[in-house]
């Protein structure tokens, strides 16, 4: 090997081993924690506004005769004499008007779609096994009307944080005569997401 070369060698690994060390370390900074925040809130307000009124009625029925009354959902607080197997010999005549359909409101935090659930109606008090609660019916501000399950099927109404006013009618059926006496029953209604 000739010298220059090995010259070269010997120069070249010196500037490598004084590069080496001069090299700058670089600086670690202390580890940051980085927290992540999420807030839920699901809650689901109900209000009962008014309570379902079919009225004050003549009832008078011949025999097994029934008489079905319907109580609208459509805030104009109509009931009306449906159905039943009347005679001339019954009478069935409407004393004083409903004074309200049911009517309730639903509100949750945000935009939400709901699914409404109705309990059967509990009996006629005092006790009336003649008189019973057969549909119920429901018609919100927004979201799905119709008939009220029990098993809360295809029944769905849209909530939002501002009240969605909900009414609700239904149909009482008069299988016999029943006492005179002011009856009341109730149902139970649920939301749920």
């Amino acid at each position: 090997m000739e010298l220059k070369s090995m010259k070269t060698l010997a120069a070249t690994s010196a500037v490598a081993l004084v590069l080496a060390a001069y090299t700058p370390q670089l600086a670690t900074a202390q580890p940051v924690t980085v927290n992540a925040t999420m807030t839920t809130v699901s809650g689901i307000t109900t209000t009962d506004d008014a309570d379902m009124d079919f009225g004050t009625w003549i009832i008078q029925l011949d025999g097994a005769e029934t008489a079905i009354f319907t109580l609208t959902d459509d805030a104009s607080n109509t009931v009306t004499r449906t159905g039943g197997t009347m005679t001339a010999a019954s009478t069935v005549v409407n004393i004083t008007p409903s004074a309200s359909e049911g009517q309730l409101s639903v509100a949750t935090p945000g935009a939400a779609n709901l699914t409404a659930t109705r309990t059967g109606a509990a009996a006629f008090l005092p006790a009336a096994s003649n008189l019973a609660i057969s549909t119920v019916t429901v018609n919100p501000t927004t979201g799905a009307s119709g008939a009220l399950s029990t098993d809360g099927a295809n029944m769905v109404i849209a909530s939002t944080a501002v009240p969605n006013v909900i009414n609700i009618g239904g149909t009482l059926t008069a299988s016999a005569t029943p006492p005179d006496n002011t009856y009341n029953a109730s149902f139970v209604i649920t939301f749920t997401y």
